[in-house]
């Protein structure tokens, strides 16, 4: 009596081609494959019947140990069957850490990881250097962290530099460049007339001192100082006053006097004039009596006759 041949099971074998009855027969996985037991069984015997007394199983992939999910990060996949490549997602704000292992593992056959997989670190920017004259306002540099300039007193930002503020960003790289300080300086002054300054500086702790033209003299501060606040100690304009004696003054009296004496020079040429004019009035009404009046020549002999019935 002999039961029906037996089907060769995939990734597997027959201990024996035996059919006749009494015979045990049992599946042998191949490497890297076990028996699974949700398919069958494993071993089955052919009875006085020519019946097998149990339904032989299959083998499957032997599959790996499952893995733990990283800190800060997730698996792409729960699979472990052989074949399967898991790999590490980081976070928002981490970074996938290569001295922890890979960043992806295959389950090989024979149920095992071909190497280890590794974790997330937080992400870190490059450091970024003090500004000079300032500081910033926090030496972390991972990502998601702000960091500010901030100047020392007596400076300002200088936006010509970069941006006063930087953000980290989740990929390790700044938002933009950071800007540094400058000095904070006075304005520049806007002087009146006559005025004088010994220097055009305006950084912080100049003394400027103000003089005069010759014949003026200062009023308000003879001298201002730059603060660290960037603006001069003394609010008042400084100014320069003409002196009474000065040749300024003298001018303005030469001219005045020159007109004076020029209306009286006029003055007495009308005079004059007026009094030449009468003279010659008064002489040629007495000569009107005279008929033989013509123009001589200088040095002739002037002879008057009396005209008849006069």
């Amino acid at each position: 009596v002999t039961c029906p041949g037996l089907t060769t099971p995939a990734n597997g074998r027959l201990s024996t081609g035996d059919t006749s009855a009494g015979t045990t027969v049992f599946i042998d996985c191949d490497q890297g494959y076990i028996f699974d037991p949700n398919t069958g069984h494993n071993i089955t015997l052919c009875r006085s019947d020519g019946t097998w007394n149990a339904t032989l199983g299959s083998c499957t992939s032997e599959s790996c140990v499952a893995l733990s999910p990283p800190r800060n990060g997730k698996l792409s996949s729960s699979d472990t069957r052989p074949g399967t490549t898991v790999q590490v997602d980081c976070d928002v704000g981490y970074v996938f850490d290569p001295t922890t292992g890979g960043i992806s593992v295959v389950c090989r056959v024979g149920g095992s990881w071909n190497s280890s997989l590794g974790g997330c670190k937080q992400a870190k920017c490059p450091e970024l250097s003090k500004p000079a004259h300032g500081s910033l306002s926090t030496p972390t540099t991972t990502a998601g962290t702000k960091v500010s300039t901030e100047c020392d007193g007596g400076y300002t930002f200088d936006s010509s530099t970069g941006d006063i503020a930087v953000v980290c960003r989740s990929n390790q790289t700044w938002s933009s460049t950071l800007g540094g300080c400058k000095e904070v300086n006075c304005q520049k002054m806007n002087l009146p007339d006559n005025v004088n300054v010994d220097s055009n500086e305006t950084s912080q702790k100049t003394v400027v001192s103000f003089s005069c033209n010759d014949g003026y003299t200062l009023s308000g501060p003879s001298s201002k100082l730059c603060t660290s606040s960037g603006v001069w100690n003394n609010t008042h304009v400084p100014s320069c006053v003409a002196d009474a004696n000065s040749k300024g003054s003298l001018n303005v009296g030469a001219v005045a006097g020159g007109a004076a004496g020029a209306l009286v020079v006029v003055v007495l040429i009308v005079i004059a004039t007026a009094l030449i004019c009468w003279k010659l009035s008064s002489r040629c009404n007495k000569l009107s009596g005279y008929s033989n009046l013509r123009r001589r020549q200088p040095g002739e002999a002037v002879h008057l006759f009396r005209d008849e019935g006069s």
